[in-house]
């Protein structure tokens, strides 16, 4: 009721968790730290309460949506959610304001999407947007050309071989290329 009457609005379209756990409470400070300097979080979060509490909120009209954001695939899948990629194609201009471009590649310059690309007639772009939507996720690029708009559409008349799936699902640096 807070964030409504702060917002001066009746209801939100969208309630949204963003991220699956809690930041241990300390006032007004919204990211805590300990002693070493690491974010303090609540590992015991109940998700299922914290579902039941937003589905409530959509009883009573105080939202019409509600969602997650970054719960791992798995867990998604184990619980018939919907996945959509984050910024399926990179965050080129975020991974060079933090200065990671050393050790977060570009992958729309990766030699095994260039050659695919080149393969499939198709930009590196859709290589990479095929390989996540023929996994059964959802991709929402960021684009405001509508050349490339048109293109990222392109999609649907065409699948990756399963050699190729492999290659790419290959490239996966885990962790280490989360920012």
């Amino acid at each position: 009721m807070r964030s409504l009457h702060n917002l001066q609005l009746s209801y939100l379209d969208l309630y949204l968790v963003h991220t699956p756990f809690a930041f241990e409470e300390a006032g007004d400070d919204l990211h805590p730290r300990n002693e070493k300097g690491e974010i303090r979080m609540d590992v015991n979060t109940d998700h299922l309460k914290v579902w039941s509490m937003m589905e409530q909120q959509v009883q009573e009209g105080r939202t019409r949506a509600i969602g997650l954001s970054n719960f791992n695939v798995k867990f998604c899948r184990d619980n018939k959610i919907s996945v959509t990629a984050y910024s399926p194609l990179g965050t080129r201009g975020y991974v060079k304001q933090v200065g990671m471009t050393e050790t977060i590649p570009n992958m729309l310059e990766n030699p095994t999407v260039l050659e695919m690309a080149k393969a499939y007639n198709k930009t590196p772009a859709q290589i990479l947007l095929k390989f996540i939507v023929q996994r059964g996720i959802i991709a929402i690029p960021k684009s405001t050309n509508p050349k490339r708009i048109q293109e990222n559409i392109q999609l649907f008349d065409w699948e990756l071989e399963v050699k190729d799936m492999e290659k790419l699902r290959a490239l996966d640096m885990g962790e280490s290329a989360r920012i």
